[in-house]
């Protein structure tokens, strides 16, 4: 009603609207939720997200925003999401801290230890704190952040390297977004064959908003966009695919998501 006007592009849990540079999000949906068993458990814990949402004081007026905990979850959701696929940017990473910092350790523990190892993010909220304790918060006026779950290996490390190499954080590969087809662990658990036919069918559903009405227009759209990339490749107008690089690249980011042992429970 205020002059925003609607992307024509469809997203899985948002509507976007825009105005004089300004990009309104309305979302339907928690982005980030997992697949199959594991959303099950993150959709009970959601149950009453309205229910325990609070009215706070901000320089934009009063608003209602979610709990501590359903805050802090939304965020790991959201971070995994990226993890396992563009890259997680230092933005990110950075609402975590901020939002670590903001609760002390007992009361951590107290609301989240129990529900994350229950949804298997509390080994990834550890990861995340050491990362923050390391590199963010080291030196800073505002402190550390405490101690949260522990960390008894080098997967943090490894994690940080990940982010190195995606996201604004880091390199910003761009054959990062084609191995996330390949990743298996973690956010989606399919085949590889099923994670690259799912990710095609999100893309056909955005280009192709109709074929969220006509399901028919899915496999026909999966055809035309696979086909012209490789046409347009062959002519040097997009990135050649080295499928085995991908493959291989994949792997290994499987190897360390496996560690952090996203979506499993302890």
């Amino acid at each position: 009603n205020e002059g925003f006007v609607p992307e024509k592009l469809s997203h899985g849990v948002h509507h976007v609207f825009s105005k004089d540079g300004a990009r309104y999000e309305l979302h339907f949906g928690i982005p980030g939720m997992p697949s199959g068993e594991a959303g099950e458990r993150c959709s009970v814990y959601f149950s009453d997200l309205i229910e325990k949402s609070v009215l706070k004081d901000t320089s934009f007026g009063r608003l209602r925003v979610p709990s501590d905990f359903h805050h802090g979850l939304i965020l790991l959701l959201h971070t995994a999401h990226h993890l396992t696929n563009s890259g997680v940017g230092l933005r990110h990473l950075c609402d975590w801290a901020v939002f670590r910092a903001s609760l002390d350790d007992e009361e951590y523990n107290r609301v989240f230890k129990a529900p994350l190892s229950d949804i298997g993010l509390w080994k990834f909220a550890g990861c995340l704190d050491e990362i923050c304790r390391r590199y963010l918060f080291r030196d800073a006026a505002c402190g550390r952040i405490p101690d949260g779950a522990d960390t008894t290996d080098d997967t943090a490390e490894a994690l940080l390297n990940d982010f190195f190499a995606g996201g604004n954080l880091g390199q910003k590969d761009p054959d990062r977004s084609r191995e996330a087809y390949m990743i298996t662990s973690g956010h989606e658990n399919r085949t590889k064959p099923g994670r690259a036919l799912a990710l095609m069918t999100d893309m056909v559903r955005q280009k192709w908003p109709a074929s969220n009405r006509f399901a028919v227009l899915i496999p026909v759209g999966v055809v035309f966009f696979g086909v012209r990339y490789l046409a347009l490749a062959s002519v040097g107008k997009r990135p050649a695919l080295r499928l085995k690089k991908y493959v291989s690249a994949a792997d290994e980011r499987d190897g360390l998501y496996a560690k952090l042992e996203l979506f499993c429970r302890e």
